[in-house]
């Protein structure tokens, strides 16, 4: 099951739009600091997503051998097995 599919993390962002001026308003966040929390809130969505990512890449289990051959020289020459 999916918690933070792309529509909820987009709900989540217009509240914390929505939110974060209000709390200026009220007295509870300085205006200059309005921009941190979003950025905070953005990479927080994010991160998230990005493991997400992370744990559903499937690694490739080809094996690179690198070997010296005399028609290479010194240069070694990539073997993908």
């Amino acid at each position: 099951m999916k918690i933070l599919t792309p529509q909820v993390r987009t709900y989540i962002y217009g509240v914390i739009s929505a939110a974060l001026p209000l709390l200026v308003t009220a007295g509870f966040l300085a205006p200059e600091d309005m921009q941190q929390w979003l950025l905070l809130s953005a990479a927080l969505l994010g991160l998230g997503s990005n493991i997400l990512a992370a744990a559903n890449v499937k690694v490739p289990t080809t094996e690179v051998i690198v070997e010296q051959t005399p028609t290479a020289g010194s240069v070694p020459l990539f073997v993908q097995k």
